[in-house]
Protein backbone atom coordinates (compact mmCIF):
# COMPACT_ATOMS: atom_id res chain seq x y z
CA UNK A 1 0.00 0.00 0.00
CA UNK A 2 1.11 3.41 -0.83
CA UNK A 3 2.28 5.65 1.68
CA UNK A 4 0.14 8.29 2.64
CA UNK A 5 1.44 12.13 2.92
CA UNK A 6 1.31 12.68 6.78
CA UNK A 7 -0.02 16.27 6.30
CA UNK A 8 -2.44 15.68 3.68
CA UNK A 9 -3.86 12.67 5.76
CA UNK A 10 -4.37 14.97 8.89
CA UNK A 11 -5.98 17.34 7.05
CA UNK A 12 -8.24 14.97 5.28
CA UNK A 13 -9.13 13.69 8.85
CA UNK A 14 -9.79 16.70 9.93
CA UNK A 15 -12.70 17.47 7.67
CA UNK A 16 -14.09 14.24 7.81
CA UNK A 17 -13.97 15.10 11.82
CA UNK A 18 -15.61 18.25 11.14
CA UNK A 19 -18.61 17.05 9.03
CA UNK A 20 -19.21 14.59 11.56
CA UNK A 21 -19.60 17.49 13.94
CA UNK A 22 -21.53 19.42 12.62
CA UNK A 23 -23.79 16.95 11.78
CA UNK A 24 -23.63 16.06 15.25
CA UNK A 25 -24.46 19.74 16.17
CA UNK A 26 -27.46 19.55 14.02
CA UNK A 27 -29.62 17.50 16.46
CA UNK A 28 -29.45 19.32 19.07
CA UNK A 29 -31.58 22.46 20.27
CA UNK A 30 -30.99 25.64 17.93
CA UNK A 31 -29.14 27.56 21.23
CA UNK A 32 -27.21 24.76 22.57
CA UNK A 33 -26.03 24.51 19.28
CA UNK A 34 -25.16 28.01 18.79
CA UNK A 35 -23.28 28.03 22.00
CA UNK A 36 -21.17 24.97 21.05
CA UNK A 37 -20.55 26.31 17.60
CA UNK A 38 -19.12 29.58 19.29
CA UNK A 39 -16.98 27.23 21.46
CA UNK A 40 -15.67 24.92 18.86
CA UNK A 41 -14.59 28.07 16.55
CA UNK A 42 -12.76 29.95 19.75
CA UNK A 43 -11.11 26.38 20.48
CA UNK A 44 -9.96 26.31 17.04
CA UNK A 45 -8.51 29.43 16.82
CA UNK A 46 -7.04 29.10 20.38
CA UNK A 47 -5.42 25.57 19.48
CA UNK A 48 -3.71 26.92 16.15
CA UNK A 49 -2.25 30.28 17.66
CA UNK A 50 -0.98 27.44 20.50
CA UNK A 51 0.71 25.03 17.90
CA UNK A 52 2.05 27.85 16.06
CA UNK A 53 3.85 29.38 18.76
CA UNK A 54 4.50 26.14 20.79
CA UNK A 55 7.79 24.71 21.66
CA UNK A 56 7.08 21.63 20.48
CA UNK A 57 6.90 22.13 16.61
CA UNK A 58 3.94 19.81 15.94
CA UNK A 59 1.07 21.38 14.45
CA UNK A 60 -1.22 17.77 16.12
CA UNK A 61 -1.39 16.40 19.34
CA UNK A 62 -0.01 12.91 19.62
CA UNK A 63 -3.44 11.54 20.36
CA UNK A 64 -4.60 12.36 17.06
CA UNK A 65 -1.72 10.77 15.12
CA UNK A 66 -0.94 7.77 16.95
CA UNK A 67 -4.26 6.21 15.76
CA UNK A 68 -3.43 6.63 12.04
CA UNK A 69 0.20 5.89 12.74
CA UNK A 70 -1.70 2.64 14.23
CA UNK A 71 -3.93 1.98 11.56
CA UNK A 72 -1.05 1.90 8.88
CA UNK A 73 0.93 -0.85 11.18
CA UNK A 74 -1.93 -3.19 11.64
CA UNK A 75 -4.07 -2.57 8.39
CA UNK A 76 -1.33 -3.24 5.93
CA UNK A 77 -4.29 -3.85 3.65
CA UNK A 78 -7.35 -2.77 5.10
CA UNK A 79 -10.75 -3.90 4.26
CA UNK A 80 -13.35 -1.19 4.08
CA UNK A 81 -14.68 -2.09 7.74
CA UNK A 82 -11.31 -1.81 9.07
CA UNK A 83 -11.03 1.89 7.61
CA UNK A 84 -14.12 2.36 9.04
CA UNK A 85 -13.38 1.22 12.29
CA UNK A 86 -10.48 3.39 12.57
CA UNK A 87 -12.01 6.38 11.54
CA UNK A 88 -15.17 6.07 14.16
CA UNK A 89 -12.36 5.66 16.65
CA UNK A 90 -10.55 8.95 15.93
CA UNK A 91 -14.44 10.20 15.66
CA UNK A 92 -14.64 9.20 19.32
CA UNK A 93 -11.30 9.98 20.98
CA UNK A 94 -12.07 13.52 19.32
CA UNK A 95 -15.51 13.65 21.16
CA UNK A 96 -13.85 12.48 24.47
CA UNK A 97 -11.25 15.16 23.93
CA UNK A 98 -14.39 17.42 23.77
CA UNK A 99 -16.52 16.58 26.77
CA UNK A 100 -13.30 16.75 28.95
CA UNK A 101 -12.12 19.70 27.78
CA UNK A 102 -15.64 21.29 28.06
CA UNK A 103 -15.79 20.05 31.77
CA UNK A 104 -12.65 21.09 32.13
CA UNK A 105 -12.92 24.67 30.91
CA UNK A 106 -16.30 25.21 33.16
CA UNK A 107 -14.95 24.29 35.60
CA UNK A 108 -12.61 26.67 35.54
CA UNK A 109 -14.88 29.47 34.95
CA UNK A 110 -13.15 29.50 31.26
CA UNK A 111 -16.81 29.87 29.66
CA UNK A 112 -20.08 31.80 31.05
CA UNK A 113 -22.03 29.44 28.97
CA UNK A 114 -23.44 26.89 31.32
CA UNK A 115 -25.32 25.00 29.07
CA UNK A 116 -22.16 23.92 27.41
CA UNK A 117 -22.56 20.97 30.43
CA UNK A 118 -25.14 19.51 28.52
CA UNK A 119 -23.18 19.35 24.94
CA UNK A 120 -20.21 18.05 27.29
CA UNK A 121 -22.56 15.44 28.19
CA UNK A 122 -23.70 14.96 24.77
CA UNK A 123 -20.39 14.36 23.10
CA UNK A 124 -19.72 11.41 25.62
CA UNK A 125 -22.54 9.88 24.79
CA UNK A 126 -22.03 10.35 20.97
CA UNK A 127 -18.20 8.24 21.60
CA UNK A 128 -19.80 5.74 23.87
CA UNK A 129 -22.53 4.68 20.59
CA UNK A 130 -19.72 4.96 18.25
CA UNK A 131 -17.73 2.65 19.91
CA UNK A 132 -20.78 0.35 21.62
CA UNK A 133 -20.97 -0.50 17.44
CA UNK A 134 -17.61 -3.19 18.15
CA UNK A 135 -17.60 -4.16 21.87
CA UNK A 136 -20.49 -6.21 23.55
CA UNK A 137 -21.28 -5.79 27.04
CA UNK A 138 -18.86 -8.42 27.76
CA UNK A 139 -16.18 -7.35 26.26
CA UNK A 140 -12.92 -6.49 28.51
CA UNK A 141 -13.24 -2.93 26.45
CA UNK A 142 -16.62 -1.99 28.48
CA UNK A 143 -14.52 -2.02 31.87
CA UNK A 144 -11.49 -0.25 30.28
CA UNK A 145 -13.70 2.56 28.92
CA UNK A 146 -15.43 3.35 32.47
CA UNK A 147 -12.41 2.64 34.04
CA UNK A 148 -10.47 5.42 31.59
CA UNK A 149 -13.74 7.78 32.36
CA UNK A 150 -13.31 7.47 35.87
CA UNK A 151 -9.98 8.81 36.06
CA UNK A 152 -9.66 11.36 33.84
CA UNK A 153 -12.70 13.25 35.64
CA UNK A 154 -11.16 12.19 39.16
CA UNK A 155 -8.17 14.08 38.18
CA UNK A 156 -9.14 16.80 37.16
CA UNK A 157 -10.95 17.72 40.05
CA UNK A 158 -7.91 16.55 42.12
CA UNK A 159 -5.80 18.99 39.96
CA UNK A 160 -8.36 21.69 39.87
CA UNK A 161 -7.79 21.51 43.71
CA UNK A 162 -3.93 21.32 43.48
CA UNK A 163 -3.51 24.53 41.25
CA UNK A 164 -5.74 26.60 43.72
CA UNK A 165 -3.17 25.98 46.75
CA UNK A 166 1.01 27.17 47.39
CA UNK A 167 1.51 24.32 49.22
CA UNK A 168 3.35 22.86 46.59
CA UNK A 169 2.60 19.42 45.07
CA UNK A 170 4.58 19.50 42.06
CA UNK A 171 5.13 15.15 42.23
CA UNK A 172 1.17 14.81 42.67
CA UNK A 173 0.26 17.42 40.01
CA UNK A 174 2.27 15.60 37.04
CA UNK A 175 0.69 12.27 38.12
CA UNK A 176 -3.05 13.93 37.79
CA UNK A 177 -1.84 15.03 34.52
CA UNK A 178 -1.27 11.77 33.59
CA UNK A 179 -4.47 10.50 34.63
CA UNK A 180 -6.17 13.04 33.11
CA UNK A 181 -4.58 11.96 29.84
CA UNK A 182 -6.06 8.41 30.62
CA UNK A 183 -9.25 9.51 28.69
CA UNK A 184 -7.03 8.82 25.22
CA UNK A 185 -6.51 5.14 26.12
CA UNK A 186 -9.54 4.35 25.45
CA UNK A 187 -9.32 4.88 21.62
CA UNK A 188 -5.85 2.96 22.21
CA UNK A 189 -7.52 0.03 24.00
CA UNK A 190 -10.27 -0.11 21.30
CA UNK A 191 -7.63 -0.08 18.74
CA UNK A 192 -5.42 -2.94 20.47
CA UNK A 193 -8.57 -5.35 21.49
CA UNK A 194 -10.16 -4.62 17.73
CA UNK A 195 -6.34 -5.85 16.09
CA UNK A 196 -6.29 -8.70 19.00
CA UNK A 197 -2.39 -6.52 19.50
CA UNK A 198 -3.21 -6.23 23.42
CA UNK A 199 0.24 -7.02 24.01
CA UNK A 200 1.21 -3.67 22.68
CA UNK A 201 -1.31 -1.75 24.90
CA UNK A 202 0.62 -1.44 27.81
CA UNK A 203 4.11 0.27 25.63
CA UNK A 204 1.05 2.72 24.01
CA UNK A 205 -0.50 3.92 27.30
CA UNK A 206 3.36 3.83 28.72
CA UNK A 207 4.12 6.65 25.49
CA UNK A 208 0.71 8.48 25.87
CA UNK A 209 1.34 9.06 29.30
CA UNK A 210 4.72 10.14 29.18
CA UNK A 211 3.91 12.44 26.42
CA UNK A 212 0.67 14.02 27.96
CA UNK A 213 3.47 15.11 30.98
CA UNK A 214 6.02 16.47 28.98
CA UNK A 215 3.49 18.26 27.40
CA UNK A 216 1.84 19.84 30.28
CA UNK A 217 4.88 21.10 31.11
CA UNK A 218 5.41 23.02 28.40
CA UNK A 219 2.12 24.25 28.30
CA UNK A 220 2.49 25.14 32.05
CA UNK A 221 5.83 26.82 31.45
CA UNK A 222 4.19 28.61 28.03
CA UNK A 223 1.49 30.04 30.51
CA UNK A 224 2.82 31.15 33.67
CA UNK A 225 1.47 34.58 33.13
CA UNK A 226 -2.06 34.02 32.56
CA UNK A 227 -2.50 30.74 34.70
CA UNK A 228 -1.07 32.78 37.91
CA UNK A 229 -3.58 36.06 36.83
CA UNK A 230 -6.31 33.75 36.57
CA UNK A 231 -4.95 32.28 40.56
CA UNK A 232 -3.95 29.25 39.16
CA UNK A 233 -0.65 27.88 40.37
CA UNK A 234 0.64 25.04 37.66
CA UNK A 235 3.30 22.84 37.58
CA UNK A 236 5.82 25.08 36.46
CA UNK A 237 5.26 27.65 39.34
CA UNK A 238 4.79 25.41 42.05
CA UNK A 239 8.49 23.74 40.90
CA UNK A 240 10.03 27.32 40.50
CA UNK A 241 8.52 28.11 43.99
CA UNK A 242 9.75 25.10 45.52
CA UNK A 243 12.77 26.69 47.60
CA UNK A 244 10.59 29.96 48.19
CA UNK A 245 8.66 31.17 51.12
CA UNK A 246 5.89 32.91 49.41
CA UNK A 247 3.81 35.67 51.94
CA UNK A 248 1.61 36.75 49.27
CA UNK A 249 -1.43 36.06 47.50
CA UNK A 250 -1.03 38.78 45.09
CA UNK A 251 -0.74 37.21 41.18
CA UNK A 252 1.71 40.50 40.27
CA UNK A 253 4.13 39.38 43.24
CA UNK A 254 3.98 36.05 42.91
CA UNK A 255 4.87 36.45 38.64
CA UNK A 256 8.09 38.76 39.64
CA UNK A 257 8.97 36.08 41.97
CA UNK A 258 8.47 33.43 39.45
CA UNK A 259 10.42 35.61 36.77
CA UNK A 260 13.91 36.07 39.23
CA UNK A 261 14.01 32.00 39.92
CA UNK A 262 13.96 31.54 35.89
CA UNK A 263 16.88 34.37 35.57
CA UNK A 264 18.92 33.52 38.69
CA UNK A 265 17.81 29.86 40.07
CA UNK A 266 18.47 26.47 38.57
CA UNK A 267 14.59 26.33 38.51
CA UNK A 268 14.80 26.40 34.77
CA UNK A 269 16.95 24.18 33.88
CA UNK A 270 15.63 21.64 36.23
CA UNK A 271 11.86 22.04 34.30
CA UNK A 272 13.47 21.48 30.79
CA UNK A 273 15.50 18.44 32.61
CA UNK A 274 11.67 16.98 33.87
CA UNK A 275 10.59 17.50 30.56
CA UNK A 276 13.00 15.47 28.89
CA UNK A 277 12.95 12.85 31.13
CA UNK A 278 9.47 12.22 30.10
CA UNK A 279 10.68 12.72 26.47
CA UNK A 280 13.05 9.68 27.02
CA UNK A 281 10.30 7.67 28.65
CA UNK A 282 8.37 7.93 25.60
CA UNK A 283 11.04 7.20 23.11
CA UNK A 284 11.84 4.20 25.36
CA UNK A 285 7.86 3.18 25.52
CA UNK A 286 7.17 3.41 21.84
CA UNK A 287 10.98 1.99 20.10
CA UNK A 288 9.39 -1.57 20.73
CA UNK A 289 6.72 -1.24 18.34
CA UNK A 290 7.91 -0.28 15.27
CA UNK A 291 6.80 3.17 15.15
CA UNK A 292 8.70 5.64 13.12
CA UNK A 293 6.80 8.26 13.40
CA UNK A 294 6.24 8.58 17.20
CA UNK A 295 9.80 8.53 17.63
CA UNK A 296 10.11 11.31 15.14
CA UNK A 297 7.95 13.05 17.34
CA UNK A 298 9.48 12.90 20.33
CA UNK A 299 12.42 14.01 18.55
CA UNK A 300 10.82 17.32 17.29
CA UNK A 301 9.53 17.83 21.07
CA UNK A 302 13.32 17.43 22.09
CA UNK A 303 14.63 19.57 19.45
CA UNK A 304 11.36 22.33 20.27
CA UNK A 305 12.60 21.61 24.02
CA UNK A 306 16.54 22.70 22.97
CA UNK A 307 14.92 25.99 21.32
CA UNK A 308 13.10 27.08 23.79
CA UNK A 309 15.63 26.43 26.35
CA UNK A 310 17.94 28.50 24.27
CA UNK A 311 15.50 31.71 23.92
CA UNK A 312 15.07 31.61 27.64
CA UNK A 313 18.50 31.35 28.45
CA UNK A 314 19.56 34.29 25.74
CA UNK A 315 16.88 36.38 27.29
CA UNK A 316 18.21 35.56 30.60
CA UNK A 317 21.57 36.72 29.34
CA UNK A 318 20.21 40.32 28.16
CA UNK A 319 18.27 40.61 31.84
CA UNK A 320 22.16 40.14 33.54
CA UNK A 321 24.02 42.19 30.82
CA UNK A 322 21.52 45.08 30.89
CA UNK A 323 20.82 45.14 34.86
CA UNK A 324 24.74 46.14 34.83
CA UNK A 325 24.49 48.34 31.66
CA UNK A 326 26.66 46.17 29.63
CA UNK A 327 25.55 45.67 25.81
CA UNK A 328 25.22 42.42 25.03
CA UNK A 329 25.75 42.16 21.39
CA UNK A 330 28.95 44.01 21.83
CA UNK A 331 30.38 41.78 24.04
CA UNK A 332 29.32 39.04 22.26
CA UNK A 333 31.35 40.03 19.01
CA UNK A 334 34.59 40.23 21.17
CA UNK A 335 34.22 37.29 22.68
CA UNK A 336 33.77 35.49 19.37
Amino acid sequence: MAQKNPRSLVKSVDSKINIRLQTLIRSWPQTLAGDFSDYCLRLHRADACQAESSATGCSYPYWILLPLWLESKYQAAPQKSAETFFADVLWAEYCLFLSLRLQDDIFDLQTDKFSLLFAANLVFLEAEDVLSRYFDCSSEFLTTFRQCQRQSLCAIAENANLHQSLQRSPGKLLAGYAKVASIFDIGLAAICIFCERQDDLPHLIKFSASMAIAGQIIDDLEDIEEDLIGGKYNYAVQRLLRQCVINTIEPETILAIVGKEMLLSEGLSALCGEIRRHLTLAEKAIKPLGLPEAVRMVQWYKMGMDQMQERLLIGRVDWIFKKYGINCRTNIRILN
